[in-house]
């Protein structure tokens, strides 16, 4: 079907004004096509299942089915067919039932030309405008995987028939980590009014659709005589005259199948967000593809581990240097660095003894810095200090923190028959529980639960020896919360149930 048609079905049951219509009509415009013609209403609905007009020009007094029903149909079951009735003057007082149903015109017969013409316009610009909008939302639901409507098939016919053009586009870096609500105004910085103006430029049929990443859009145009890749770096250089020094990176793909599209819209994004290099402005095809590590190698990380240990300062300072140095120098994609930081980060979480808190804030402050600088070498200087005064503040146990463990690991020593709660007990030192649980183990080599449990157990082991003691009692004895879990904790440790321990040790 050619959708650069306008295409009008006419009805009328008088023969000569209907071919009379059908006359005028196309010769006022070329860009007019009538597909039907129908006697009365119910003809007109036959013809309209299998023509898809945009406009019906109707009589209103017919056999059969009027003019007046056939309007109120059409508002009801095809709202985006335009209505225009074309009618005598007795007819004139019928006219006003027609206004409930949206009819866009009263045109008295026979036509005036210049009034035909005049029309014809302003339907033409009310059609490309709708057509615009409904093949947006067409794309809206096939891109995100939902049903579409019957109404769509005319325009699915001429996407499958042409193809599609798909473009995703970021100007600057990624916003992996950084919330929306982080990032200064001028961060966000492209809209669809900016996208509108510029698509004007390039002449483009297209659809813009914003991410949730406010850099982030996707532009869908139709297939066209120029190469997808010949688009997208046009696409690409007038980014850049408009956005710079915004780096820009396009990732484009060509679209057969536009059933497809949800797969193409999931899979663009995928490449586009493993690919972007920070700081330089790349177009790519979907199917181009280069590989890099997103963790540090082994050996890099016993070293780095080792340096951390010894709080060696300035290997540690060249260490990560180094490291952003390869990155810049080899192209590292914005999402193979972000996971080696976070392993990075990880690393340093595990060793150092920092709170939840403080490490929120790190990591808040890295990823900002990463994601919003204009390049590598302008963010690792940042980014390294900030890791090596974490590292140095934390390196160690405060002296204020080393006096606390040491209250609660003489607390438990004298208390750990009692039914302790690790929470409470966090909470009577003020600390975070998942904090004082990593300070205190690497303080004294083990949590404060297994602190606890393994002076129940070397307890038990005695008491089980005295065979008038029930394993329930002993279990009660100890601060167990139940005999099964006493027992299920005395064979973790052991390897024995506290049954089968008390039969091989009393002879």
């Amino acid at each position: 079907m050619d959708m650069k048609k306008i295409r009008v079905l006419i009805v009328e049951d008088e023969i000569l004004l209907l071919k009379n219509i059908c006359k005028k009509i196309t010769q006022v415009s070329s860009d007019f096509i009538v597909v039907g013609e129908a006697f009365n209403g119910k003809e007109a609905l036959e013809i309209i299942e299998n023509t898809h007009p945009d406009i019906v020009f109707t009589d209103i007094r017919m056999p059969v089915m009027d003019g007046i029903e056939l309007a109120r149909i059409l508002y009801t079951e095809y709202p985006n067919i335009l209505t225009v009735i074309v009618s005598g003057y007795d007819d004139f007082e019928y006219a006003r039932t027609l206004l409930a149903y949206h009819v866009q015109d009263y045109l008295l017969k026979p036509l005036a030309q210049d009034e035909l013409e005049a029309l014809l316009q302003r339907l033409k610009n009310i059609v490309y405008k709708n057509r615009l909008m409904h093949y947006g939302q067409l794309f809206q639901s096939l891109i995100l995987g939902q049903s579409v409507s019957p109404s769509y098939s005319p325009y699915i016919e001429d996407l499958s028939a042409r193809g599609i053009y798909m473009f995703a586009v970021c100007l600057g870096n990624l916003y992996l980590r950084t919330p929306d609500y982080f990032l200064q105004p001028e961060q966000k910085k492209f809209v669809k009014k900016q996208w509108d103006i510029l698509a004007e430029e390039l002449h483009f049929d297209s659809w813009y659709f914003p991410q949730e990443e406010s850099n982030s859009f996707l532009i869908i145009t139709r297939r066209t005589d120029m190469p997808v890749r010949k688009q997208a770096f046009l696409l690409h250089r007038k980014l850049i005259d408009q956005m710079a020094p915004s780096a820009i990176t396009i990732c484009y793909c060509d679209v057969d199948d536009i059933t497809q599209s949800s797969f193409y819209y999931h899979e663009i994004w995928k490449r586009l967000k493993s690919s972007l290099i920070i700081g330089y402005s790349t177009v790519f095809d979907i199917d181009e593809t280069r590989s890099f590590p997103t963790v540090l190698p082994k050996e890099e990380a016993k070293l780095f581990q080792t340096m951390l240990t010894s709080n060696n300062q300035e290997g540690l300072r060249k260490f990560l240097l180094d490291l952003f140095q390869t990155w810049e120098t080899e192209k590292y994609p914005q999402d193979c660095i972000d996971k080696i930081l976070l392993q990075i980060l990880t690393l340093l979480q595990r060793s150092l003894f920092s709170s939840e808190e403080d490490y929120s804030s790190i990591y808040r402050n890295i990823f900002y810095i990463l994601e919003t600088e204009a390049s590598l070498s302008s963010s690792s200087g940042e980014i390294v200090l900030e890791l090596l005064s974490w590292i140095n503040r934390n390196h160690s146990v405060p002296s204020e923190i080393e006096n606390v463990i040491e209250e609660l690991d003489t607390f438990i020593h004298t208390h750990y028959t009692e039914d302790l709660n690790i929470s409470e007990l966090a909470e009577r030192y003020h600390f975070n529980h998942s904090y004082l649980t990593k300070v205190f183990k690497k303080q004294k080599g083990e949590s404060p639960l297994q602190l606890i449990n393994s002076l129940r157990i070397k307890d038990a082991k005695k008491m089980l020896l005295n065979q008038a003691l029930s394993v329930r009692e002993i279990s009660e004895m100890l601060g167990f919360s139940s005999q099964h879990y006493f027992s299920r904790i005395f064979k973790s440790y052991t390897g024995q149930t506290p049954l089968e321990y008390r039969a091989s040790n009393i002879r």
